[in-house]
């Protein structure tokens, strides 16, 4: 039943991973000015993986239990590329002329 849900989710985790590897290869304004809408997709993503557990929690008839390892590791992957964005200088830009 929650399969389609899950499936989406996945799709939406892959292209923000993608996304934060994008963003890595970017220079430091690009990379500022995305930031907020990224780490936003980030929250989101964790926010519809822990309603998916809580709604499979609820059909199975049990409590809600950790997070798989894989997923886990994921989001210490995401966290730890936000961490690595927010705090590398980028290049300097030219002065305008």
């Amino acid at each position: 039943m929650l399969d389609a849900a899950a499936d989406e989710l996945l799709q939406r985790a892959l292209q923000t991973d993608a996304r934060l590897a994008e963003m890595d290869r970017r220079g430091g304004a690009w990379r500022r000015l995305h930031l907020p809408a990224l780490a936003s997709e980030v929250r989101a993503v964790e926010a519809g993986a822990m309603r998916l557990a809580q709604l499979r929690a609820e059909l199975d008839g049990s409590p809600p239990s950790m997070p798989a390892a894989p997923a886990e590791e994921l989001l210490d992957a995401y966290e730890a590329a936000l961490a690595d964005l927010r705090v590398r200088p980028g290049p300097a830009s030219p002065p305008l002329r």
